[in-house]
């Protein structure tokens, strides 16, 4: 046919201008568990996504935070740094526990506190953990960094050997590694290998065969699947949008500190379309009437 290919897009797709305009002749909409479905023809589909900012070390204006309200920061901060230290043994939990303490050094560092005692145990457990040959290996017969307990056993670190949760696992050692790096350099040199792998595997975007360019993302749904090679019989699960865009945050973050900027861009890209999908499907309430019927608004 001369019309082109008929297609269907799904509700995120409006914000960025899919389609451009009604299509003649083509009335109503055809409806899916994501809500109307809006008809494009074309084989292609070419649009534009305003990349939300990522700037994590730019430091607040002088009085913009109130001195006393710094100061309670700063006590809480003295408590929470030997709350919960990272410990955990199982890479999701360790990856978290991480995150946490490498934030604590990131807020301490904008309300003007040292953070020099909360970087010595992020940059020792993050070395511990790269240096352990025992923790992540790269898997040959797929393509994946992978727990060497979950290859071994497909139901240990949440299946993360049949590649369920790599984003949100991997996300959260990219967060953690980021910002060490930001502020200790020889981290940086000495580790800049390992966690690009972890980034690579999640979001690649150099060239390279082995690692594919989105992992989880699905490129028309708009947003991540979490499930890997587990069959489910109702579908693929989303499970988590939170650690989702905080995993493609987390790159944003690495491609800043590592001046690689197609990385910066490419994680402001998923996290961008990560976060509309989320607003679209997931941020909703009964006052919505234009995504879902009544019975699944109440």
């Amino acid at each position: 046919s001369n019309q082109g290919l008929l297609m269907l897009a799904l509700a995120h797709y409006a914000p960025f201008g899919i389609p451009k305009k009604k299509n003649v002749g083509m009335d109503g909409v055809y409806k899916c568990i994501k809500g109307d479905m809006a008809f494009v023809v074309g084989k292609t589909w070419m649009y534009r996504v305003p990349l939300e900012k990522v700037t994590p070390f730019e430091k607040k204006r002088e009085g913009v935070v109130r001195e006393d309200l710094k100061r309670r920061i700063v006590r809480q901060i003295e408590l929470d740094v030997g709350y919960i230290l990272p410990t955990a043994r199982d890479v999701y939990g360790f990856g978290k526990q991480v995150a946490r303490m490498a934030q604590l050094a990131l807020v301490s560092w904008q309300v003007g506190r040292n953070n020099t005692d909360i970087l010595t145990i992020v940059a020792e457990a993050l070395e511990n953990w790269f240096n352990d040959k025992t923790k992540l290996v790269y898997d040959l017969d797929l393509g994946g960094v992978v727990s060497l307990d979950g290859l071994k056993d497909n139901n240990a670190d949440f299946g993360n050997g049949w590649y369920n949760d790599h984003h949100f696992h991997y996300g959260y050692l990219i967060y953690a590694s980021s910002i060490l790096s930001h502020f200790n350099t020889t981290f940086f040199t000495h580790y800049q290998m390992h966690v690009s792998a972890l980034a690579s595997d999640i979001a690649r975007t150099a060239p390279s065969p082995l690692f594919p360019p989105a992992r989880h993302f699905s490129w028309y749904d708009g947003h991540s699947f979490a499930s890997g090679l587990f069959p489910q019989a109702d579908g693929k699960s989303q499970e988590s949008v939170s650690e989702a865009v905080n995993a493609y945050y987390a790159v944003s973050m690495w491609g800043i500190v590592s001046n690689d900027y197609n990385r910066r861009d490419y994680g402001r890209l998923l996290m961008t379309l990560e976060s509309t999908a989320a607003r679209t499907y997931w941020q909703t309430s009964p006052e919505r009437t234009d995504m879902y019927d009544e019975e699944i608004r109440e």
